[in-house]
């Protein structure tokens, strides 16, 4: 479970990432860790929700809005990177690559072969390649990702 909170003027003011088999009770707790470190002058203007358990916990606790995984991505590769022409989705389920023209999502490839645990064995990449603003944008590093698992060997 990811949770994202924004100031005013787009900034990140809190991130969280745990992993739960019980998205309303993770989305709760991380709703009332929010609620409780506001500040007394913030207010909470919008919650939205998207993914898995998205109508479960948009029900459940209220909230504004659920959005669709893949624009939710698009979105915020957007607000990063303007411009941008694809996005890659590496999930723990799937991986997905959505191809962007003119500012829309044109098309969406899928692999959902053999792919059960990729996020996870994938986690260290961002940190062994940098932050997304300079010469990462290019692409990766000279380095070469630790990782302490080969998604291959979970294939059967």
């Amino acid at each position: 479970m990811k949770a994202v909170v924004l100031d005013d003027e787009g900034r990140i003011a809190f991130t969280h990432y745990r992993s739960s088999n019980d998205p309303v009770t993770a989305a709760k707790e991380i709703l009332r860790t929010v609620l409780t470190d506001l500040p007394l002058s913030a207010h909470l203007a919008r919650a939205c929700v998207t993914g898995y358990g998205e109508g479960l916990v948009k029900a459940a606790l209220r909230l504004d809005d659920g959005e669709i995984e893949t624009m939710a991505h698009y979105r915020a590769a957007e607000s990063l990177c303007p411009g941008v022409t694809a996005v890659i989705d590496i999930g723990g389920q799937d991986m997905k690559y959505l191809r962007i023209v003119d500012g829309a999502v044109d098309s969406i490839a899928v692999n959902e072969a053999c792919s059960s645990g990729v996020g996870r064995s994938c986690r260290p990449s961002p940190r062994a390649w940098g932050s997304m603003s300079g010469s990462s944008r290019r692409g990766p590093s000279n380095r070469r990702p630790r990782s302490t698992s080969a998604p291959a060997a979970r294939c059967s």
